[in-house]
């Protein structure tokens, strides 16, 4: 069942009075791996309800769409909230990165509404509802690397050196092994491990497993 309009705004609304609640009285109630584990469970459910109808892609559109707008400040926030920061701590530089990566994903939901609606017509291919439930993780990613931008955010003068995952690496990630700046140089040129679609990344983030450390060997993106 699809939400009206109104729901979804008073949706979106009740996130932003529990977020400014929590930071009024101190308690964190969500961690980015609850945040985005929430989205993942509620955009799972919006593909499954198109593949099953067979059809709604319009509902789907317009819930994702809100769904997106809802978590992304709430990621980012938390992201900050785990590296010692609050909401007071936001600039407009971290407002313009959660607007940016908000207006990306939103520009993303028609092609993948278009690509749902397809997987559920009768003559789709067997495999088509799997491959488009496969593609629901990349979204949760591109969350949780959100969350973490809000970390790095906080930690922008943090050093931190770049370390190889257990995969195959790319010419860029070889490049970046084991070199050593402040988190702010490798998030203002775009070095993000993980970042899925990455545009500085040869390898695009979908399969990097790197990740960028302290001198103690804490993990400080993503």
């Amino acid at each position: 069942m699809s939400l009206p309009d109104n729901a979804l705004d008073y949706i979106s609304r009740l996130d932003e009075l529990l977020m400014r609640a929590e930071a009024l009285v101190g308690v964190r109630t969500k961690t980015i791996s609850q945040i985005t584990r929430e989205y993942e469970d509620a955009l799972d459910r919006f593909v499954r309800d198109v593949l099953q109808r067979g059809g709604g892609e319009v509902d789907f559109r317009r819930s994702h769409k809100a769904l997106i707008r809802s978590v992304a400040p709430r990621a980012y926030v938390e992201g900050m909230r785990e590296a010692g920061g609050s909401e007071d701590d936001l600039d407009d530089d971290d407002q313009a990165v959660i607007e940016t990566w908000t207006d990306e994903q939103v520009g993303y939901v028609d092609a993948f509404a278009s690509d749902i609606r397809a997987a559920s017509l009768s003559d789709a291919p067997e495999d088509a509802a799997v491959s488009i439930l496969a593609r629901v993780p990349v979204w949760v990613k591109s969350l949780e690397i959100l969350g973490a931008l809000g970390k790095a955010s906080f930690l922008e003068n943090r050093p931190g050196t770049w370390q190889y995952g257990d995969t195959k690496h790319c010419g860029t990630c070889l490049k970046l092994n084991g070199q050593r700046h402040r988190l702010k140089w490798f998030t203002s040129r775009g070095y993000i491990p993980r970042q899925p679609g990455s545009e500085t990344l040869d390898c695009k983030g979908f399969k990097c497993q790197c990740r960028i450390v302290d001198d103690n060997g804490e993990q400080l993106l993503p």
